[in-house]
Formats: C-alpha cells, structure tokens, sequence
C-alpha cells in the first residue's frame, strides 16, 4: 500500500486547515487535510491532524524535514511530531471528518 498521508501531533490550539496547508505545501502538492474537533460548542482541536499528499514521496520527505520542527500559531510554540500515518488506526474522531 502507497503510504501517502502523514499523521501530526503536538499541533496548536488555534491552527486552521488553511495553516496546516501552508505549513506542509512545500513537501509537495496537497490532496487532503483534516484536523479532528471535539464536539459540542467549543470546536477545538484533539491536537493531531492527517495530511494526504498526491505521492508518497512527498509524505516522505515531509516525515524527514518536518517532524522535530517548531512553529508558531498566535503566539503559541509547539515542536511538530510527524509520521507516515497507519491506516489501520485512522479514525473519524469525535465531531471531526477524520
């Protein structure tokens, strides 16, 4: 199975879909992104997040040069962990598409 999705953990509070593209673009082209929400009124993120890349190669290099890397959303500094996401594992979350 082509391993093309990357799972990432330790992501901010207040990330968006459009700063986790921005963020992973420059592995390569983007075919999905999602971040799990909790449910109810507060919406906030569960701290992972899926990217799906056109090739493997791409989720690969991201797995080499992103994870370990620091970033910043509104003033909040976390150290991205990322891997080749396990597609036996993937879940849909509670509120969230994934």
């Amino acid at each position: 199975m082509e391993k093309n999705t990357i799972y990432v953990s330790h992501l901010p509070v207040k990330i968006s879909e459009d700063d986790f593209r921005t963020i992973f673009s420059p592995y390569g082209e983007i075919k999905d992104v999602g971040i799990p929400t909790e449910s109810g009124r507060s919406m906030r993120n569960l701290g992972f997040g899926f990217v799906t890349f056109v090739s493997a190669d791409s989720a690969t290099q991201a797995v080499k040069t992103a994870n370990g890397q620091e970033i910043t959303i509104c003033e909040e500094t976390r150290k991205l962990n990322v891997k080749l996401a396990d597609d036996s594992k993937k879940c849909h979350g509670r509120g969230g598409r994934w």
